[in-house]
């Protein structure tokens, strides 16, 4: 019983543990009409995946254009050099997010009325 009230309980603390997912929700919500709330979610929930997606492939692609052609036990390895080429694909990520960001209004917490 207490294993099964954890479960639950866990699941009460994602908000808690990933703040940023769910005030994207809320605050985009917020930002439209009533009527396009749904459609709201759903592109939320497609941009969350489509960052990982597409970084994944272009980070092994920066990292492979940047390899030295060093292996170990069969394994390539990549030099610092590679890694920044591909965390600064995610830098660059970040900051297209930041940029976006700046393009939101605030609705003092008041959902948008529809438009007649």
């Amino acid at each position: 019983m207490d294993r099964q009230l954890g479960r639950y309980e866990e699941r009460w603390r994602l908000p808690q543990r990933y703040p940023a997912a769910s005030n994207r929700f809320a605050e985009l919500l917020r930002q439209t009409h009533a009527q396009t709330g749904l459609r709201v979610v759903v592109l939320v929930n497609m941009g969350v995946m489509l960052g990982p997606m597409l970084l994944q492939p272009l980070v092994g692609w920066a990292l492979d254009t940047c390899w030295t052609g060093t292996l170990v036990d069969g394994v390539r390895r990549y030099d610092a050099a590679a890694y920044r080429a591909g965390f600064s694909l995610m830098i660059a990520w970040l900051a297209l997010s930041l940029l976006l960001l700046l393009f939101t209004r605030e609705t003092r917490c008041r959902q948008i009325p529809a438009k007649p």
